[in-house]
């Protein structure tokens, strides 16, 4: 045999049983069929029958060898392999060359956009080219890294409109693929049979979307560092009970509170305990720590979780030494468990321990929803609970309108009201003939929780899925009560979809509940009190808030002085038809104020009514003299936050009797033409106002900020907030101040009598607290309130700008002062500023106001061009520096730079965009949009033309919100198997929902305010922000002219060239002159809704 250099030959020569066998294998580098070789060999080897057996094993075991490394390195291969799914192909027409450098070519797009570094060792397609059908593409990688890389970064391709249609998986062969279709096969097959799952809640969940309109609060304990765990407590209504604190950081999840019951002898502390079955031995002893010390003091103990523990109960007995541990320190804490059977197919999991036999009738119920535990349900104590008696009320909801309007009709107000000696009797006698009338139209309810009442076909279905789940063995398999089960909640989903289409009919009933879900109405279970007690029931709550709110009241050191009357003013009358006009104006309320006549009496029976109410409030004007009833307020406490739970987070809203609501208009209407006609609001007041809104002043200061920081001048803001002010406004010298203004004496009278011997009393889910007298301020939330407390501040902005460079802006008891200077005058500036803090805090302590320091901050826009070396104090304090404060809803910054508040506001809008599309599931797509622009628009659209952002990050931060809404709708409302590729395009969702973009809106919204700013439709004065001179051209048109600073344009990215104003200016110039001729704000918006505003203003939308 010879032996060359990179192959064998064997020769034909006869070989002997002694001859040795010299052979050298080389592995064929470029690619060749090294396995084909060795087979003939091998073949040729087993035909010839004089080659020694040596030569034929020593054959054998080369051939074996080498399928063994063609087989390693096959499997390499594939393990660094990927298949990639979308890729278009070029048509059959093309060359296979063409083809496959086009497939290289996008195969690197790809990961260039998923930013994966490595040169694939192959690109190949996978199948034959037919025509319609785009092949996979197989790439495979030098090393397993890059493999990896690629899989963990495929999510990015979703957010690129170009690829978003690519899907990458690993690649696998026939075996493996069979495998997980076998796999896919028997989950389907096991959750039809079962169907059983673990319930989540979500840690964006609030509570009101759990419980819903059960009447339960929720206490929960959820797991923040990843997904399940956590645990849930629902506490009835009328239990005392209240969460402990607990400083415990472990794997398990607990919750600790107390519940008291009139039926127990004392106070129990609950436990609630959920231990993962992943625990080690560290964790349960920080586990069976904790349990020591929550159990170890207190003899009355509630113990309840799921212990993952593998314990048999009935013995008490276990063969694993973490379950010993725990039954040990169970013994010792003398806790007795109470479950004997299996809550979790043939485990034990649920547990319920006591301390004393005070647990009875326990037994097992069907699983919650689609979870794999059963319900344990078991009474506290055995003693009968006394079932309290249901309160009725009238239920004007549903009251006969027409019926009590004819008979209102019938009654002869003259004669009637004519025997009254006083307003008081006037007022009586109406008040009693009302209240006689209304048992023959209004019909009567019976009080009670709001939960859902199913018909008779689906609570006939529970009850049949209870039997069964009763009497059989295993229920969860039998296949009777699966058909049960499935039946019900068939039903269960055509129902609450009629309830949601039913909701959706009436917007009033789905705004509602959709406000009831955001948390809006959340009750608190328990209130803290300023001294840290706890109040529990309805009653303790509504005393602890009027009590609360009757200590901001300050009691006068004077009372007002009586009023000399002038013979040479007008009498100020209402006519019946002028009444009926304002009655039916008013919103259908069925809220009951202190004389019992809710408001929507007086709009649907305007007509009936409106010549004895004119009588009225002609005669309360006429004497200068509210009845008493009318002074007596209900106070709904309002939280400031969802979870409110201090009496400090309340903040209180009176409702008068509707006929002083009404009467307070005419007098407000009256006192506005005043103010109007003699200048009484001073121009630097945007509260209640006409023509001015928070926009409109955030827009004149942003204005004025910018350009100084266009001219390189720093900007100092100090920001004050008047604690309580409309609470704590002194009467006698607001009713003196409305005197020196020259406010009428009948007005001025009837004012006198509407602030004072005022009384109020607090509303808590219809319990109401004892009176409180109100010896200041106006009444929050009246009609009256806000413009009262303008005339009182109405010469603070003469004090605050004594200085010409000092400027306020005043939003009701917000206000803000300000000055701009640059290096040279730093100094000089920040002592006039500091001049006006010290005239403002004068003016508070004349005026018995209060200045809240807390909210006292101070905001240097751009500080590096002139920095001061003196603080702003307020008294002996010194004014913090902030580097972010919320101005009227919008969070500024040092740089003015909105992409802060763009990243809270759009934070905020996905969670309640979220909210809504879990809790509604089966609404319509009209619906969905109408809730969308209710409750999602208005965040995203707030204020706009001052945030509105020029880089494209921040506007495709903002368009990620209701690209979210219209592709989550699409999944919702027009399902399709093939989605996301055949999810469409943006602009395709906009216009089949007939929506439109974001950026397209904010534009549209800039126009139409600089408009109506333009035409003079807001307190702000065009020739303070533009200047317009003819053009010279045919047009006969005027060109919109701003000043640029030559500061501005050496500046970086300055704001002032992206400001309102600048924008607007050059976008008007653009405009057809069609649309600017249009003669108001209204007109001008309805003429820019038929035209393609983008493309008249050569602006791209977003895609």
């Amino acid at each position: 045999m010879k032996k060359n250099k990179g192959k064998t030959n064997v020769s034909d020569a006869q070989f002997t049983r002694d001859s040795k066998l010299d052979v050298e294998v080389v592995p064929d580098m470029g690619g060749g069929d090294l396995e084909a070789h060795l087979s003939t060999l091998m073949s040729f080897f087993e035909k010839t029958n004089n080659i020694p057996r040596d030569v034929v094993d020593a054959f054998s075991a080369i051939q074996r060898i080498v399928k063994a490394s063609m087989k390693s390195n096959e499997d390499s291969r594939h393990e660094r392999s990927i298949v990639i799914h979308g890729i278009p192909e070029l048509p059959e027409a093309s060359l296979p060359s063409q083809r496959q450098l086009d497939t290289e070519r996008k195969v690197t797009e790809i990961l260039d956009v998923i930013g994966v570094e490595a040169r694939p060792c192959a690109v190949v397609r996978l199948g034959n080219l037919t025509s319609g059908k785009t092949r996979l593409v197989k790439v495979i990688f030098p090393c397993r890294s890059q493999y990896f890389m690629a899989l963990s970064k495929a999510r990015i391709l979703r957010d690129n409109p170009k690829f978003r249609h690519i899907f990458l998986r690993t690649s696998l062969t026939p075996s493996e693929r069979k495998r997980q279709f076998d796999l896919r096969a028997e989950a389907r097959q096991k959750n039809q049979i079962a169907g059983f799952k673990e319930y989540v809640v979500y840690r964006g969940e609030l509570n009101c979307e759990i419980t819903h309109d059960l009447p339960y609060y929720a206490f929960r304990k959820d797991r923040n560092s990843k997904r399940g765990g956590g645990v849930c407590v629902f506490i009835k209504h009328g239990l005392t009970c209240d969460e402990t604190v607990i400083n415990y950081k472990g794997s398990a999840d607990v919750l600790c509170f107390s519940i008291s019951e009139p039926s127990l002898s004392s106070e129990y502390r609950a436990v609630l305990v959920y231990r993962p079955p992943c625990c080690t031995k560290h964790d349960d002893d920080k586990i069976l720590e904790l349990l020591y010390d929550l159990c170890g003091n207190n003899p009355n103990i509630l113990l309840l979780g799921d212990f993952n523990l593998d314990i048999d109960w009935v013995s008490c007995t276990s063969a694993c030494q973490k379950a010993k541990r725990y039954l040990d320190s169970f013994t010792n804490l003398l806790l007795t468990q109470h479950v004997k059977f299996p809550t979790r197919m043939n485990s034990t999991l649920d547990l319920i321990f006591t301390t004393k036999p005070v647990i009875s009738s326990i037994e097992r119920l069907p699983p919650l929803a689609n979870a794999d535990h059963f319900i344990i349900s078991f009474h506290l104590c055995s003693e009968n609970r006394h079932q309290q008696d249901r309160e009725t009320f009238l239920d004007f909801a549903h009251c006969n309108y027409e019926g009590l309007s004819e008979a209102l009709e019938q009654i002869d107000w003259w004669k009637l009201l004519g025997k009254s000696t006083s307003v008081n009797e006037l007022y009586n006698i109406f008040s009693s003939t009302m209240h006689t009338i209304f048992p023959n139209f209004v019909p009567t309810s019976v009080k009670g929780g709001k939960m859902i009442k199913y018909p008779e076909h689906i609570e006939n279905l529970m009850q049949q899925r209870l039997r069964l789940f009763s009497n059989l063995p295993c229920p969860l398999e039998n296949p009777k009560y699966l058909k049960v089960t499935s039946k019900l909640r068939k039903h269960l989903n055509k129902f609450l979809s009629v309830r949601e289409k039913k909701l959706s009919a009436k917007p009033s009933l789905l705004f509602s509940h959709v406000r009831r879900l955001m948390g809006e109405y959340q009750c608190t279970h328990s209130l803290t009190n300023t001294d840290g007690s706890k109040c529990y029931n309805d009653l303790e709550k509504a005393e602890a808030l009027a009590a609360h709110f009757a200590k901001v009241f300050r009691k006068p050191n004077v009372m007002p002085e009586p009023l000399q009357p002038s013979s040479s003013e007008s009498t100020l009358y209402l006519y019946p038809w002028d009444v009926q006009k304002l009655l039916a104006t008013l919103k259908p309320s069925t809220f009951l104020p202190a004389d019992g006549l809710p408001q929507i009496i007086f709009q649907r029976c305007a007509k009936a009514l409106a010549l004895p109410t004119s009588i009225i409030i002609n005669m309360t004007l006429l004497h200068g003299q509210l009845p008493d009833v009318w002074k007596q307020g209900i106070v709904t406490a309002i939280p400031k936050k969802p979870t409110a739970t201090n009496v400090n987070e309340f903040r209180p809203i009176c409702i008068n009797p509707v006929l002083c609501k009404v009467t307070e208009k005419v007098i407000r209407t009256r006192l506005e033409n005043t103010c109007k006609m003699h200048s009484l609001i001073p121009r630097e007041q945007y509260g209640f106002i006409h023509g001015s809104s928070t926009t409109v002043q955030l827009l004149s200061c942003d204005f004025l900020w910018k350009k100084a920081l266009a001219e390189r001048k720093r900007t100092d803001v100090i920001y004050f907030d008047l604690s309580k002010a409309f609470d704590r406004l002194n009467i006698a010298k607001l009713i003196e101040k409305l005197e020196k203004l020259g406010i009428q004496y009948n007005i001025l009278t009837w004012l006198s009598s509407y602030l004072t011997g005022r009384v109020f009393s607090v509303r808590f889910n219809n319990v109401r607290s004892k009176a409180y007298t109100i010896h200041s301020g106006v009444p929050q939330g009246g009609a009256l309130s806000p413009l009262l407390f303008n005339l009182y501040t109405c010469d603070l902005p003469i004090l605050l700008n004594a200085d010409m460079r000092v400027k306020s802006a005043i939003y009701a008891d917000d206000i803000k002062i300000f000055s701009s200077f640059s290096e040279n005058d730093a100094y000089e500036v920040a002592m006039a500023l500091q001049s006006s803090i010290n005239k403002l805090l004068e003016w508070a302590k004349e005026n018995d106001i209060d200045v809240n320091l807390t909210k006292t901050f101070c905001l240097s826009i751009g500080k590096r061009f002139a920095p001061i070396p003196v603080d702003y104090t307020h008294g002996d304090t010194i004014i913090p520096n902030a580097e972010t404060v919320r101005d009227l809803g919008i969070i500024l910054d040092e740089k003015l730079d909105p992409h802060v508040h763009i990243k809270n506001m759009t934070s905020l809008a996905l969670q309640k965009l979220f909210l809504i599309f879990r809790n509604l599931k089966f609404v319509s797509a009209k619906t969905f949009i109408q809730l969308y622009k209710s409750y999602i628009l208005p965040h995203l659209e707030y204020a706009s033309q001052v945030w509105n952002p020029s880089r494209k990050k921040d506007i495709l931060a903002i368009e990620k919100v209701q690209k979210t809404f219209t592709r989550i709708l699409f999944y919702k409302i027009f399902p399709n198997s093939n989605y996301p590729s055949a999810l469409p395009s943006y602009q395709s969702r906009l216009k089949r929902l007939h929506l439109k973009s974001l950026y397209h809106r904010h534009v549209v919204a800039d126009l139409v305010l600089a408009f109506r700013i333009l035409r003079l439709e807001t307190k702000l004065r065009p020739s303070e922000f533009w200047v317009w001179k003819p053009c010279s051209g045919r047009k006969s048109r005027f060109s919109f002219h701003y000043s640029l600073s030559s500061f501005s344009r050496k500046m970086k990215r300055c704001p002032y060239e992206k400001s309102f104003f600048v924008r607007t200016a050059s976008w008007f110039e653009k405009l057809p002159p069609k649309i600017m001729s249009s003669v108001s704000g209204s007109s001008f918006k309805s003429k820019l809704r038929n035209n393609d505003v983008l493309a008249l203003l050569d602006l791209d939308d977003i895609s």
